[in-house]
């Protein structure tokens, strides 16, 4: 009873481990199939709506709602027929004109210079619409009211731009839109930029009320990218500026763009304090923000000279706080606004980095999934859902990446550009959907941008798909089980019958003849002959337990124990047969391994059935030889042949008897066995030889196993 509860719980302790690995194995296929990611089950989706060829008069396009309704209208702005003149026009949800309005005499080469902006100008709850129109060298403001269809402001005259190699060459910058004169009328701060021209490079401030402009000083330093900010309630702006070196010794301005320059500007536009100079050109000042009373910006030194890049903290005052360097090349500040004590920024492989704003040390970094080389191109809240969505370019890609304010579910914009888009991205909120309009110089690209309603169907998937794993790897257990029994059954069965050959081989009839032949050679004083043949005996049986339980041993062995056992049949029957072995010297018999008693098992037929009542002496040839990629195994014999031996009586002089033939057909079930349960693939071929007279000159039994 005892044995029988071990047994009992042996085979549950070993069935409870399979399903343990199958539980552990089931993980791998699992999570290969999931990483494949089969289903799209990414929290946020974006497909492409619509691609269409740029229109060579459209100038630019964008989604705005100015009414305040919750519905953006679509606003294209581009040249008329004679290209004379700029129309703006208004289309609503299903792209039906809504309002076209003209503006005269546009003559601009820089159509990415003057991009409309909208604001709410009088604080009526409606934005009106910002932009810029040229004619010849002077720069025209113009504001147009939407809702009511009326044209407030027409081509006032801003100020005259230097011209480069007859053209033209600025830039805008659209600063802000804030009431600071008390009047309840926002006034509009914006910068102009000019680049090899020179003139102007200043901010500006326009009063509508009083339809005054003022202006900074015109600086002479590089690209003026003002960021404004609020200080003791009044606006203050912090401008950085780039060193592009176009400027020459002899040009008359205060800042020269040999160098990048830090202002900072009150709301009426004078410095608050002493412009501060970093770096030489080329350099760049990059993404200006403000942490708890401290303005932060990114800097890119002229590496050549061995400047290094930096971010640096500045106080109220312009004193510099802190410096954080960096040897290799930094990027945009980002401002992510999850963590307060960290300040984003980025470099230029595929990770954000972050630094404590108390310690500037670096304490964070979060790898993008998905890129490989960026370019940041904007920030901005597309769903306003209170977080700030990141759009980068992967150069190596020609991809525009999306990414939520933790850098996480990154969302492939699918289109391969070929080259880098603009940064100008709109969007339009049609109710859970976000559409992103983006402007990509010849082609316009439509998409839409919604949160996947299959997202929370991905952890039951992945519960789905492990479980049909672990079933898999069940289904495979039970078969390889079921296969290993079968396979254990056949090789008993293999051993069975090589056993069965064994005490034929050894049976006591030829252990006492072989012990005889020992005691005689003792008698007869041959002690070297009574010690071959004791060495012989004694390596006979030791072979024969030492591979008791093994199917397979190697090709030497085999010829060894086949000699052994030959020189003792020989002994008893020395004036019957002869043997010898021709063994190829490429076969590497310590090598190749075949099954056990195969070659002893065929020479012992031949003996028992080849010789008896021959009138000759026998002779048995085994050669050994390697054919192609199999062994071939021959043992020849000159004997009566198989049809006079099926003849022959019980006993003969050889030593056969009434159950002789059986080995025949145990060796030829082990064969059948091998073939059909074990890798190496036996063949057997049986050649009767005759004379030229038609007489039996013997046998030859073929054997090829592959190697």
């Amino acid at each position: 009873m005892k044995n029988k509860l071990q047994n009992i719980f042996s085979v549950f302790r070993k069935t409870q481990h399979q399903v343990i690995y199958a539980y552990i194995l089931a993980i791998i296929p699992a999570f290969i199939i999931i990483l494949l990611d089969p289903v799209d089950f990414n929290k946020f989706k974006a497909e492409l709506n619509i691609s269409r060829n740029r229109n060579q008069k459209m100038q630019f396009q964008w989604f705005d709602d100015l009414e305040g309704d919750g519905k953006k209208e679509l606003f294209v702005i581009e040249d008329d027929q004679e290209n004379k003149n700029l129309q703006l026009l208004a289309y609503n949800d299903n792209k039906l004109l809504l309002d076209q309005t003209c503006f005269n005499n546009p003559n601009t080469k820089t159509r990415h210079a003057y991009f409309p902006i909208s604001t709410d100008l009088t604080s009526d709850g409606v934005k009106e619409i910002f932009f810029f129109t040229q004619k010849n060298d002077s720069l025209f403001l113009n504001i147009f009211n939407y809702a009511k269809n009326n044209i407030l402001l027409r081509n006032r005259f801003i100020t005259t731009i230097g011209v480069s190699d007859k053209h033209t060459d600025y830039l805008i910058n659209w600063i802000t839109a804030d009431d600071v004169t008390g009047d309840n009328i926002n006034e509009v701060f914006f910068s102009i930029s000019a680049g090899f021209a020179l003139y102007p490079r200043r901010l500006f401030r326009y009063d509508f009320i009083k339809d005054s402009l003022i202006s900074s000083i015109n600086t002479g330093a590089g690209v003026l990218q003002a960021h404004p900010f609020k200080q003791d309630d009044k606006l203050v702006f912090i401008t950085g500026s780039g060193a592009v070196n176009n400027i020459g010794s002899d040009y008359p301005y205060p800042y020269k763009d040999s160098c990048c320059w830090v202002f900072g500007f009150d709301q009426d536009l004078k410095f608050i304090f002493e412009p501060l100079a970093f770096s030489g050109s080329p350099g760049t000042i990059r993404s200006i923000y403000e942490y708890d009373n401290y303005y932060y910006f990114a800097l890119s030194g002229n590496r050549a000279n061995g400047e290094n890049n930096k971010i640096v903290a500045l106080d109220y005052t312009g004193k510099i706080i802190n410096i954080k360097e960096f040897n290799d090349p930094i990027g945009n500040l980002l401002p992510v606004y999850l963590q307060k004590d960290l300040i984003y920024f980025e470099k230029y492989d595929n990770k954000i980095y972050a630094i404590d704003k108390n310690t500037f040390r670096e304490v964070k970094k979060h790898k993008l999934r998905g890129l490989e080389n960026k370019r940041f191109l904007k920030q901005e809240d597309i769903d306003q859902d209170d977080e700030t969505e990141y759009f980068f370019f992967d150069y190596h890609k020609n991809l525009v990446v999306l990414y939520r304010s933790n850098f996480k579910h990154e969302v492939y914009l699918p289109i391969h550009f070929k080259d880098t888009p603009t940064s100008f991205i709109s969007t339009k909120i049609n109710k859970n959907i976000v559409e992103i309009i983006l402007n990509a110089y010849e082609k316009i690209y439509t998409y839409n941008y919604y949160r996947n309603p299959y997202y929370f169907l991905k952890f039951p998937f992945w519960v789905l798909v492990y479980s049909l794993s672990v079933f898999f790897v069940r289904t495979i257990q039970y078969f390889q089980k079921k296969q290993i029994e079968k396979r254990h059954e056949n090789e008993q069965r293999i051993v069975q019958l090589q056993l069965q050959n064994l005490r034929n081989q050894l049976d006591p009839h030829f252990t006492f003849n072989a012990m005889n032949s020992i005691g005689f050679h003792i008698y007869e004083e041959n002690k070297e002959k009574a010690y071959d043949y004791f060495v012989r005996f004694s390596r006979l049986i030791r072979s024969s337990l030492l591979s008791s339980d093994r199917v397979f041993r190697s090709l030497e062995e085999e010829i060894q124990f086949t000699e052994d056992y030959l020189e003792f049949q020989k002994e008893r029957f020395e004036t019957v047969f002869d043997f010898s072995f021709n063994i190829d010297p490429d076969v590497d018999t310590k090598m190749i391994q075949v099954p056990k008693m195969l070659i002893q098992g065929y020479a012992e037929n031949a003996v028992k059935h080849a010789f008896g009542g021959l009138n000759r002496k026998g002779e048995l040839i085994i050669s050994i030889q390697k054919k192609l990629s199999a062994i071939s195994i021959q043992i020849k014999d000159n004997g009566i042949g198989r049809k006079a031996s099926a003849k022959q009586k019980p006993a003969h002089p050889a030593g056969g008897t009434k159950d002789s033939g059986r080995g025949m057909a145990v060796m030829e079930e082990q064969i059948h066995l091998l073939n059909k349960y074990q890798n190496k693939k036996i063949e057997l071929n049986i050649v009767d030889l005759y004379n030229d007279d038609n007489t039996s000159a013997g046998t030859t039994i073929e054997v090829l196993i592959s190697i």
